[in-house]
């Protein structure tokens, strides 16, 4: 394994903690790398088995049911945790490769195995409960009664540095927000008119009073 390649996995959330110098020791010959074209899908969860991803380089993005984006992952992101060790299938989502990706695999039985070191097995428990906070996020937008609402829980949980790119448009955010373009346009409207957040171009930036309690990311 290149140096490189232990210091990514070193920053990753089964990882973190570790000094990349000490993985090899750690992994002990576990796992394997697969390379993924950009526009290829990596096979899921009870496709190819159970096991986990760890994102070396490229990006990924995770698609839901309607070919809605869920997500969107970056060197060191990790998936595949949800599927790990239970009964039955996981959530219905697939997995593109956005950019050329490198991703390493640990099967469930080399991931279990690896949890016998308390800082790895405290470091999987902690990426589980931010998944299960990210998703109680998730579904207090998409229940949130108010279209106002929930563009704005919506934008605060999508915002880096303060702000939202919406580069492909805002049709997309009205799909993956399961709403019509006319209610989402209004909803921007109504958060610009009370100073929550101001339109530039393809961005959307969140003024400094704006709400920010949805702003932490798994």
């Amino acid at each position: 394994m290149e140096a490189s390649e232990r210091v990514v996995l070193s920053r990753s959330p089964l990882f973190s903690g570790i000094p990349p110098e000490e993985l090899p020791a750690v992994l002990n010959g576990a796992g394997t790398r697969e390379s993924f074209p950009a526009g290829s899908v990596i096979p899921a969860a009870g496709m190819a088995g159970r096991r986990l991803g760890i994102l070396l380089s490229g990006t990924v993005i995770v698609m839901g049911t309607g070919g809605v984006p869920l997500n969107r992952l970056g060197q060191g992101g990790m998936f595949g945790a949800a599927a790990l060790f239970g009964k039955g299938e996981g959530a219905p989502t697939h997995l593109i490769a956005k950019k050329d990706a490198e991703i390493f695999f640990l099967s469930e039985e080399e991931t279990e195995k690896l949890t016998n070191d308390v800082w790895i097995r405290r470091n999987l428990i902690a990426f589980l409960c931010d998944r299960i906070r990210f998703l109680n996020r998730k579904v207090a937008t998409f229940s949130a009664a108010d279209s106002t609402e929930k563009v704005a829980m919506a934008l605060a949980e999508r915002a880096e540095d303060g702000q939202v790119a919406v580069a492909s448009g805002l049709a997309q955010l009205a799909r993956s927000l399961d709403m019509g373009r006319a209610s989402l346009y209004r909803a921007l409207s109504r958060l610009e008119e009370r100073g929550e957040i101001r339109r530039e171009g393809k961005k959307i930036i969140l003024l400094a009073h704006a709400r920010t309690d949805s702003t932490i990311k798994p």
